[in-house]
C-alpha cells in the first residue's frame, strides 16, 4: 500500500542517518560519490525480472546498522582507488549455496550451487559498485560443517589468504541446528575463540559477521550476537529483520533456501555496505582495529584449541595433504554426496593408520560424519588407548541432518599442573588419559577403524580430515 511505501522510505531516511552517527568521530564532510545500492546497480548473471530486492516495497525492512562499520573503510578505500580487493567467506551448506539453483539472465546456463550463492552476488556487487578495482571472492563454506569444525581448520585454511581485507563469517545456520544441545553460553565461547584465532592467523583483515535470518537460528542467535557486539564488529542481524524469517520461511526455510533469500542476502549486504562508504569514506582507516579483551575468561576460550600452524594434515578436501595408510577392510576416498569427499568404510573392521607429528604442546583433531540413519561409531587408537566417537546423534535427538563433528585430543593441562575447574567437569576420565605420557616433539601413529553398532543392519563410517600440531 501507499502508507506501507511512505513508512519504507521513511525508514530507510533513518537507518542512512543512523550510519552516519555510527561513525565514531566522523565529522568530515562527505566529499566521496555514493556506490549503488539495490535495486540501482548492475546484478549481472543475476538479475532476476520477476522480483525486485529494492527495500521499498520488498517484503523485508531495512537493516539497522549494527557495530561500527567503519572497519570497512579500508578495503572500500582500496577497491575505490582500483586496487585489488579479496572478502573471504566462512559459512556451511547454506552459504556454500545448496539449494539455490536459478537460470542466468539470457538463458542457457543454470546458476547452481556456489555460482547462485550470495557470496557471488556480493561479488557482483562490489564490481558494479568498483568497475576499475579487481575483486576476489574467496569462498571458504563447506557442507555440513559448523564453527567449531571449521575451528579445526583454519590454520589450513588460511595459510593461503593472508592477504584477505575483510573475513565475513555466516555459520549461524548450522550452529543453530547442530549444537542445540550445546548451551548458548558454550556456542558463545566457540564464536568467539574462532573470531579471535582468525585475527591472530590474519592480523590485518578485518571481521564482519552475517548472522542469518531461518526461523531456527533464534536457538543460538544470542550466542553470536553477543560476541559480535562485544567486539564492535560491523554485523548484518538478517534474523532480527522485520519480516525476514517470514521471508526465508517462503523459500524453502530450513537450512538450504532458495536463491531469493541469497538474492535478499547479496543486496542486502550491498545496502548496509554502500551507506557505511557514503557516510565514512572521507574519514579513513588506518588499519584493523584491535579487538581488546575477551568477553569470556582467558583460560576458558584457551581450552577451546585448534592448531593455528598444524604439523601434520590429512584433509579429504586438499588431495596435497598427506594420504593415510589403509591397513584392512574397504576404507577408500571418495565422494558419497556431491560436495562431501571422506575417508569411508562399511565393513567393519575397516582401519587407517595417520603416523603424527606433535609439538610442544602435543594435539590431534578427528573430524567424522554424524547422522540419524545407519551411521557406525569411528574408534580411534593410540599406542594401547582406545577411545569411541558415537557416529548417531544422541538417543532421543529429533535432528534429521547429517553434519560434521570434531574431536580434539591433547596432553591435558592438569598433567602440567594447571587446568580450569569448570570445563575438567564436561570431560570424561578417557579425555583425560587417552594421551597421558604422550611427549612434546614426539612422533606416533593414530589408528582409526570402523566399530559396528549392533542394531543396525548397514554400517558406515566416514572421516574427513585429521590434524596435529
Amino acid at each position: 500500500s501507499a502508507g506501507r511505501v511512505r513508512s519504507t522510505i521513511k525508514h530507510v531516511a533513518t537507518v542512512r542517518n543512523k550510519f552516519k552517527d555510527n561513525e565514531k568521530g566522523n565529522t568530515a564532510k562527505d566529499s566521496c560519490t555514493p556506490l549503488p545500492v539495490p535495486p540501482d546497480y548492475d546484478h549481472g548473471l543475476f538479475t532476476q525480472q520477476n522480483l525486485s530486492f529494492g527495500f521499498v516495497g520488498a517484503p523485508v525492512a531495512p537493516p539497522s546498522p549494527t557495530g561500527n562499520y567503519c572497519r570497512l573503510s579500508p578495503l572500500l578505500h582500496k577497491l575505490a582507488s582500483g586496487g585489488g580487493g579479496k572478502v573471504v567467506v566462512f559459512g556451511g551448506s547454506m552459504t556454500h549455496g545448496s539449494g539455490c539453483v536459478v537460470s542466468a539472465v539470457g538463458g542457457g546456463k543454470t546458476l547452481m550451487d556456489g555460482t547462485c550463492a550470495w557470496p557471488a552476488r556480493l561479488g557482483q556487487w562490489l564490481r558494479a559498485a568498483f568497475p576499475k578495482a579487481t575483486v576476489t571472492m574467496q569462498s571458504l563454506a563447506q557442507k555440513g560443517i559448523t564453527t567449531y569444525v571449521l575451528f579445526a581448520q583454519l590454520g589450513l585454511l588460511l595459510e593461503r589468504h593472508g592477504d584477505a581485507d575483510v573475513v565475513i563469517i555466516d555459520t549461524l545456520v548450522n550452529d543453530a541446528w547442530a549444537l542445540e544441545d550445546r548451551s548458548p553460553n558454550w556456542v558463545s565461547m566457540v564464536f568467539e575463540a574462532f573470531i579471535r584465532t582468525v585475527r591472530d592467523i590474519l592480523p590485518s583483515a578485518e571481521i564482519f559477521v552475517l548472522l542469518a535470518g531461518c526461523s531456527g537460528c533464534g536457538r543460538q542467535w544470542s550466542a553470536q550476537h553477543r560476541i559480535a557486539m562485544h567486539y564492535d564488529l560491523p554485523t548484518l542481524d538478517m534474523f532480527s529483520m522485520r519480516g525476514m524469517t517470514n521471508f526465508w520461511n517462503r523459500w524453502g526455510g530450513g537450512v538450504h533456501p532458495k536463491w531469493p533469500v541469497h538474492a535478499m542476502i547479496a543486496d542486502t549486504l550491498a545496502y548496509v555496505w554502500g551507506n557505511s562508504w557514503e557516510s565514512s569514506c572521507s574519514k579513513g582507516h588506518s588499519g584493523p582495529t584491535p579487538l581488546g579483551k575477551t568477553f569470556w575468561p582467558v583460560a576458558e576460550l584457551a581450552e577451546l584449541t585448534t592448531c593455528k600452524k598444524p604439523l601434520t594434515v590429512y584433509s579429504a578436501r586438499n588431495v596435497s595433504t598427506a594420504k593415510p595408510q589403509m591397513t584392512a577392510g574397504d576404507f577408500r576416498l571418495y565422494e558419497d554426496r556431491a560436495g562431501k569427499p571422506g575417508w569411508i568404510a562399511s565393513q567393519p573392521g575397516s582401519c587407517m593408520k595417520f603416523p603424527l607429528t606433535f609439538g610442544q604442546d602435543p594435539r590431534f583433531a578427528v573430524t567424522y560424519l554424524k547422522s540419524y540413519l545407519n551411521i557406525s561409531n569411528v574408534q580411534v587408537k593410540l599406542r594401547k588407548a582406545t577411545y569411541t566417537l558415537k557416529g548417531h546423534w544422541p538417543t532421543g535427538d529429533s535432528r534429521q541432518v547429517s553434519l560434521y563433528s570434531t574431536k580434539w585430543f591433547k596432553v591435558h593441562k592438569s598433567e602440567l599442573g594447571s587446568r580450569t575447574a569448570k570445563f575438567a567437569k564436561l570431560k570424561t576420565l578417557a579425555d583425560f588419559t587417552f594421551m597421558s605420557g604422550v611427549e612434546p616433539n614426539s612422533e606416533l601413529t593414530v589408528e582409526l577403524c570402523l566399530s559396528p553398532v549392533s542394531d543396525q543392519s548397514e554400517q558406515k563410517v566416514k572421516v574427513v580430515q585429521v590434524v596435529s600440531c
